[in-house]
């Protein structure tokens, strides 16, 4: 049997596993215009690090999409937790069940640990 990166990662307790971790995320999106009014999709949310970061960060709508649930469970508990309101949705990124021009910015950060 083999296990998906959502599993490895969930049965690891990883809370945050894309490359460069939080800090990346932050010096990223330094460089991208962002406001209350945008409307963001983080692809591949994981436990919503970066989606929690973005909603209290610029107030801005932001949609969590992972397609393991029980990455989607953590995010929902980290939003809860932080006091973030982000709408959580399962889905895989290659066929997003969403909408298509429905978000003004797509945020995808692949895990180094995609090969373990």
């Amino acid at each position: 049997m083999q296990l998906r990166l959502g599993d490895k990662l969930s049965f690891l307790r990883v809370g945050g596993a894309h490359p460069g971790g939080l800090a990346l995320t932050k010096a990223f999106l330094k460089n991208v215009k962002i406001d209350r009014n945008s409307k963001i999709l983080d692809a591949g949310c994981g436990t919503g690090q970066s989606s929690a970061y973005l909603a209290k960060t610029y107030g801005c709508s932001v949609t969590a999409l992972d397609r393991h649930p029980i990455m989607l469970q953590k995010a929902r508990q980290r939003f809860c937790r932080e006091n973030v309101t982000a709408d959580v949705v399962q889905g895989d990124i290659g066929n997003i069940p969403l909408v298509d021009e429905s978000f003004d910015l797509t945020f995808l950060v692949r895990s180094l640990l995609q090969n373990l």
